[in-house]
């Protein structure tokens, strides 16, 4: 963790002691009854908003009562969400919110063909459920985009360990809804150790797999005649895919590319386990080998940066250089195609989807899914993406999924329908929880105008420690932006964060402080005015919001 902790840090823990005297969530309702009472509002169920005004009433985090009839309980909170409209939450099944456990192997690898397993990135005995209860995670990124679980997995080596099925609240006695987990299969080589090497990779997880299943056989046998069998040699790592083999845990294979989807699918076809492909990217002539095996797909909720479909003008003369370019353009445009038709493609197939966040925290899902409504997915078809079928392939579709009297009450609530253009998420209530989010004001001077961010900033941040200074650094990334930042005391110390969105000129990103014990979650807002200003705000966790001001000190040449 970098230095740059202490341009934010100081002033936190003068005021620490102060502020949790007293904190309040204003972005929440109190606590007051554990019954809610949502009022006059236009349900979506069985595939449809209803068209009369509907009544529900939320006790206990359960739907109690749905229909237009239901009067108000006595004691409940009333909602303000009038003629608004409510969704199931969105399900994602597979992200990576904390940071992957390293391995701390101090001792010297003496064979790189036999490392030990952590060495190898084999970890599939390591439990994301522990890792919730002692590590401080904020999900209202996720939830503010509409995501009310989450499938959160680890994302180091090439088995990273145990999945956890989260209910995305603050309170972490509410995180776990299910003891259903599952496993992480990645095609990443171990870097200077067997396995190094994609081949390297799958020869690994057969010999694993196969280990597995023989040491389950050999237990039985050893527990029915211990005095005759032999006790079955074993590992952290064999052991823990046990249930693999049995079926009781799914492995999401990412494969990232249209190889590594046949690579998978002849793992699941030779071992037999139950199997969903991460990030497919491109299925085009493989879907009758993916349903052959029922193998469901999810699909990233993040696009790339779109491709032009490229024109050659036939009055010009190309050379052999500048031919290739357009041949490489042509396939940039098609390999994007195909990520935009991919979800159509798969209910064509009869394949189920679902979404995953992976590395981001939801920001573009709504723009990813319009793209691939106009690719010919319908939006019954993208909404079950992330409501019905995630519930089905994380075997929880018993508890959420759609919005029925006995199910959890994990809901959006928007001010349009959700595929309006104009329809912004108004509420989630994950849980007991309910979460509110107002309108952003935009102050832009040059109203509608985009406004390019990319370049050099200084900023300056006022806290009640005093003025802080620093730079920003924002390039562009793919689809989305890197930014960098430091602090004038030490110019050379950087911050460099990725969970970056634009949305209207405002960039909303974030991080977390760590300083021994002390943790808390920083989430700026950089507004940007023009092309040379931007006004914004800093979020310490629970600790207060200050103001920030900048200037464009250089734009990229």
């Amino acid at each position: 963790m970098m230095k740059l902790n202490h341009l934010f840090l100081g002033f936190l823990l003068l005021f620490l002691a102060e502020n949790l005297k007293a904190q309040v969530d204003y972005d929440k309702y109190p606590k007051a009854s554990s019954t809610y009472f949502l009022q006059d509002v236009y349900v979506y169920q069985d595939g449809k908003l209803s068209s009369d005004l509907t009544n529900l009433v939320l006790r206990d985090g359960v739907i109690k009562e749905i229909g237009a009839r239901v009067n108000e309980p006595k004691g409940a909170i009333v909602l303000k969400f009038d003629s608004m409209y409510v969704y199931p939450a969105f399900i994602d099944v597979l992200s990576h919110p904390i940071k992957a456990v390293e391995a701390k192997e101090k001792t010297k690898v003496k064979f790189p063909g036999l490392p030990p397993d952590a060495v190898a990135g084999i970890t599939p005995q390591l439990k994301m459920s522990n890792t919730l209860k002692t590590e401080k995670v904020n999900f209202d990124k996720m939830r503010s985009n509409g995501f009310g679980i989450s499938q959160v997995a680890f994302n180091k080596g090439m088995l990273p360990g145990n999945t956890n099925i989260t209910l995305l609240t603050d309170d972490k006695d509410q995180f776990f809804i299910t003891e259903q987990s599952n496993q992480i299969l990645q095609f990443k080589g171990a870097g200077g150790y067997y396995p190094n090497t994609i081949i390297g990779v799958m020869a690994k997880f057969r010999d694993l797999y196969r280990n597995a299943e023989n040491y389950s056989t050999n237990q039985v046998r050893y527990q029915s005649n211990s005095e005759r069998a032999k006790l079955p040699s074993t590992s952290l790592a064999i052991e823990a895919m046990v249930p693999m083999t049995k079926k009781q845990q799914t492995v999401y294979v990412k494969t990232n590319k249209k190889l590594n989807n046949l690579r998978a699918i002849q793992l699941q076809k030779e071992l037999g386990f139950d199997a969903v492909l991460v990030n497919p990217v491109d299925i085009k002539g493989l879907e009758s080998d993916i349903k052959e095996s029922r193998l469901p797909i999810a699909l990233s909720s993040k696009l790339p940066k779109k491709v032009e479909k490229p024109e050659k003008d036939p009055d010009s003369l190309y050379t052999d250089s500048d031919l290739e370019i357009l041949e490489l353009k042509e396939r940039q445009y098609k390999a994007y195609q195909a990520r935009i038709n991919i979800a159509s493609e798969a209910y064509k197939a009869n394949i189920p989807l679902a979404f995953a966040l992976l590395d981001n925290n939801g920001g573009e899902i709504k723009k990813t899914l319009n793209i691939m409504i106009e690719g010919g997915l319908t939006e019954k078809q993208a909404l079950d993406a992330l409501t019905v079928n995630p519930a089905k392939l994380l075997k929880i579709d018993n508890l959420v999924g759609t919005i029925k009297t006995g199910k959890l009450s994990n809901l959006i609530i928007t001010n349009q329908p959700y595929f309006e253009e104009k329809s912004k998420i108004r509420g989630v209530i994950v849980g007991t929880e309910v979460h509110t989010y107002e309108e952003k004001k935009k102050d832009n001077k040059k109203s509608g105008e985009a406004i390019d961010p990319i370049g050099k900033w200084e900023f300056s941040l006022d806290t009640p420690d005093g003025e802080n200074s620093g730079k920003i650094i924002i390039e562009e990334s793919g689809s989305s932006y890197t930014v960098t930042l430091s602090q004038d005391e030490d110019p050379d110390d950087t911050e460099v964060i990725e969970d970056v969105s634009l949305e209207d000129n405002i960039m909303e990103l974030q991080f977390q402080i760590n300083e021994g014990s002390f943790s808390a979650n920083v989430e700026m807002t950089l507004n940007f005015i023009d092309a040379e200003t931007l006004e914004g705000s800093v979020k310490y966790g629970d600790f207060g919001t200050f103001p920030l001001k900048g200037s464009k000190l250089s734009s990229p040449e």
